[in-house]
């Protein structure tokens, strides 16, 4: 999460790009490049979730069946989660639709693996001459060189080096992640080492630790959000392994965890001034609610109020990963409510 107070950066909007589905790595927590653990990962959310996701999305879809069809509707749904819709950024539309926009726009960069985009670190330079980028990144590309050296760090707010701890020794590709790590440190990037955690990696975590901090990496661990041996977490954790996973930005306390995903009830942001896209450029308010935003080649379009979040437990909590833009949108609303009031 990015600190305001340290940095003198002020953005309008975030938009959390799942920019390829595509991985070289296989790892057994993610759904990437694996159809069959995508399936997997909607059932999860579908079975903590089921009524409520049809109650809130099923209106929707329906609407959007008689105003174009069954078929056309049922065609952009497989697009937009379809792995590689798009294999290139269109980036003169990119640039068109945000400048249309007229926000300054945080757009944080995942997958997958961001570097199989082609013109992935063209499409960064385009983005940073007027807006912020943050990225996730295995930093295992070959590319990370070329990035770190033409990419100016002032406007990478943050480079998530998403560390995988078992599957990068699995494919040797461990050193190369320290290396394009330190790297990226001595250009001035504001880059972690975060790694999520998995139960059985419990019992090894100081050892980890230690390894990473003697090459100067320190690791957050962030909590695990699915299952694991039938058990479903974060939930699942118990004390002792929050203890010593630590959970790196997330509160410490069982408690606070908890709220962070189980947020029926509360205000949220999602599609106010945040938002997901996905490999096809289309855009809606998160991954659970199904509400379009437009599609970032063609035109983004925010919501002019506040929800308050219907689903039992929610996989990526936005106003948690940006409590700058969850805050800045409370206050706008309250500022907006008081005008009525008036």
């Amino acid at each position: 999460m990015i600190n305001h107070e340290q940095k003198a950066i002020s953005y309008d909007a975030w938009l959390f790009w799942t920019v390829a589905n595509r991985c070289n790595l296989n790892c057994t927590y993610c759904n990437a490049s694996n159809p069959k653990r995508m399936i997997k990962k909607f059932y999860d959310l579908g079975s903590l979730n089921s009524v409520k996701m049809i109650k809130v999305n099923l209106g929707k879809l329906l609407e959007q069946s008689f105003q174009k069809g069954l078929f056309p509707v049922y065609r952009e749904t497989k697009a937009k989660l379809t792995p590689n819709a798009r294999t290139v950024i269109d980036i003169p539309a990119l640039i068109r639709t945000l400048d249309a926009a007229q926000k300054i726009f945080k757009i944080s960069f995942t997958g997958g693996e961001p570097f199989f985009v082609p013109n992935f670190i063209d499409a960064c330079k385009a983005i940073t001459q007027k807006h912020y980028i943050t990225l996730f990144s295995n930093l295992t590309s070959p590319d990370i060189k070329t990035f770190g050296e033409t990419m100016d760090p002032r406007n990478v707010l943050e480079i998530c080096g998403s560390l995988h701890i078992k599957e990068l020794e699995r494919c040797r590709l461990l050193e190369r992640y320290i290396e394009n790590f330190i790297l990226l440190k001595k250009k001035g990037f504001n880059v972690s080492a975060q790694a999520v955690a998995y139960p059985d990696l419990a019992d090894d975590v100081e050892n980890y630790r230690l390894y990473f901090q003697e090459r100067g990496i320190d690791i957050a661990f962030v909590p695990l959000r699915g299952r694991y041996r039938w058990k479903q977490y974060p939930k699942s954790y118990t004390e002792q392994e929050i203890k010593r996973f630590g959970f790196g930005p997330f509160p410490k306390s069982h408690t606070d965890i908890m709220n962070s995903f189980y947020r029926k009830g509360k205000m949220c942001n999602a599609g106010y001034n945040v938002g997901v896209v996905f490999p096809s450029g289309e855009a809606q308010s998160c991954f659970l609610l199904s509400q379009s935003l437009g599609n970032v080649f063609t035109k983004i379009e925010f919501n002019k109020k506040l929800i308050q979040c219907p689903f039992p437990y929610c996989s990526c909590p936005l106003n948690t990963y940006d409590p700058y833009l969850f805050k800045r949108a409370v206050s706008e609303n309250n500022e907006h409510d008081s005008a009525l009031t008036c």
